[in-house]
């Protein structure tokens, strides 16, 4: 009856303009995932999209958060928020906004903001770098998929009924498993029970036995050209 009433809880709410700050907004978060009993992180995100302090608890599955940011997005070329009017690469291609929607915006932008001479430069050397990224990614997106396509071939064999956990040494996060199929894993978290894939979990997270030997590790699996890019 107990977990009948707190697996409905879902709650939210955004104050933009908090305290009057210009561009700061509160966000506030209860609900209910059933993925933890308990967790706590705190973090304050600088130089990026919506940055700022925030705090999340998790008890018995049910996850606080509370979070003031900025709801600007950074822009990386500038080492700075974008001005309200300045044009993002991101725009090029959406409801009809073109490139030269794009160069004739970034003009206007450094116009009205007495933007120093070399500021159209640094757009363009950053609008190639961007879609010299952009071309890669689409690159290793089809060599990912090429990979999906080609069967999946265990480099170890591995005992499923000796498998006590799989870890996410990221987060340091721990998951019960327990196989239920040829190519079925059941991974619990917390109250919350996942099918995934043999492939998903071996090459994820680390496997460790009943006496916390490491059975499997998920950097066997890694490729050797990761999606790393750098200019």
């Amino acid at each position: 009856m107990f977990w009948k009433y707190i697996e409905k809880i879902n709650w939210s709410k955004v104050i933009h303009n908090f305290l009057g700050m210009k561009y700061k907004a509160l966000d506030m978060q209860i609900a209910y995932f059933g993925c933890d009993a308990f967790e706590i992180e705190c973090e304050w995100s600088r130089h990026t999209d919506h940055a700022g302090p925030s705090i999340d608890v998790t008890i018995l599955g049910v996850f606080f958060e509370i979070s003031i940011y900025d709801y600007r997005h950074w822009n990386r070329a500038e080492n700075r928020f974008y001005y309200d009017e300045e044009p993002e690469i991101s725009w090029i291609g959406y409801r009809g906004y073109t490139e030269d929607d794009y160069w004739n915006d970034l003009k206007k932008c450094a116009l009205n903001h007495h933007l120093d001479e070399d500021y159209l430069p640094r757009c363009e050397a950053f609008f190639v770098e961007d879609m010299l990224w952009r071309e890669h990614h689409k690159k290793l997106e089809a060599k990912w998929d090429e990979e999906d396509k080609k069967p999946f071939v265990l480099k170890h064999p591995i005992d499923w009924e000796n498998v006590k956990y799989a870890k996410d040494e990221a987060i340091n996060k721990k998951y019960t498993v327990k196989q239920v199929g040829e190519d079925k894993i059941e991974v619990t978290e917390f109250r919350v029970k996942h099918i995934m894939s043999v492939k998903s979990v071996v090459t994820w997270w680390n496997l460790y036995d009943k006496k916390g030997n490491l059975v499997s590790n998920a950097s066997d699996y890694n490729t050797e050209e990761d999606d790393e890019y750098e200019i």
